[in-house]
């Protein structure tokens, strides 16, 4: 699958990305996403074209050059492909934002999460938020949001009409702007319920600009000017 990590890494560059590499599993994948600005790379896959153990190893290898980054968009969902992603949110260094099949790979399990040696944002809509934690959203979805925070350790933020965003030392916020349809479960453009905005793979969108805003070094660091030493300076 090549559309949603196509989604991910544009959005990522137009979000202010310096740089963004797209790993794919299998060499057609990355040929057929191939052609733009985002670097696209083959990592190893398995026989149906999911991620594969070694290209866990494959992208941690290179990690170190990078800020931020995003899993899970169309990794597939093989029990090879979950081990793969346990791997990287286990040893990736940097910030993670994890979606759709990073987070099926939890397999239930976000405490996992709670010992990565980085931040990391959950972006769950709410059929993987079931999957995720063994019960429905229900009607509270600050209450839920707050909740899948704690277990994780992780910044949530719940795709839905009124996205929320909580943080686990409880703190949550609820932005009900959204399209009515947006981020629900196979929700389809044409139905007579949802609003135009909304579209698949606006998550996956959403995570690409996640990952790019991580990416970004602190206030404090930017437009800084250089200060030249004082012989070097021009009159």
């Amino acid at each position: 699958m090549t559309g949603a990590p196509n989604f991910v890494s544009h959005a990522a560059m137009r979000a202010g990305a310096g740089i963004v590499w797209c790993n794919l599993p299998g060499r057609d994948a990355a040929r057929a996403a191939s052609g733009s600005e985002v670097i696209t790379r083959a990592v190893a896959a398995t026989p149906d074209d999911s991620l594969d153990l070694p290209g866990a190893d494959e992208v941690l290898v290179n990690l170190g050059r990078f800020r931020a980054l995003a899993l899970g968009p169309g990794l597939g969902r093989s029990a090879h492909t979950a081990l793969a992603v346990i791997r990287l949110v286990e040893q990736a260094a940097v910030p993670v934002v994890l979606d759709a099949d990073g987070l099926n790979a939890l397999d239930g399990r976000p405490e996992i999460l709670r010992t990565r040696p980085a931040p990391t944002v959950l972006t769950p809509h709410d059929g993987e938020y079931e999957r995720l934690v063994g019960h429905a959203v229900g009607e509270d979805r600050v209450a839920a949001a707050a909740e899948l925070a704690a277990r994780s350790g992780s910044v949530t933020l719940l795709k839905g009409p009124a996205t929320v965003v909580a943080d686990p030392d409880g703190r949550a916020a609820v932005n009900p702007t959204g399209a009515r349809g947006s981020a629900l479960p196979e929700q389809a453009t044409s139905s007579p319920e949802s609003s135009p905005r909304s579209s698949p793979g606006d998550g996956a969108v959403r995570g690409g600009r996640g990952r790019s805003l991580r990416a970004r070094p602190s206030r404090r660091h930017r437009h800084r000017r250089p200060r030249w030493p004082r012989r070097a300076r021009r009159g």
